[in-house]
């Protein structure tokens, strides 16, 4: 089993579940939460790869 981890990169909702060897999602997510200060993470962040 791997776990597998979805970012909305709109809304900050992370989800994550575990997949079987064939890729497939297995059950319900393990984590499906926001991420803490999203916004301010997501500026800072594309501040520092557009160099300003």
């Amino acid at each position: 089993m791997h776990l597998a981890v979805f970012t909305n990169t709109e809304t900050g909702q992370a989800r994550a579940f575990w997949q079987d060897s064939d890729g497939n999602l297995v059950g319900n997510p393990v984590v499906d939460e926001f991420i803490p200060q999203f916004e301010e993470a997501k500026s800072l962040i594309g501040k520092a790869l557009k160099g300003n």
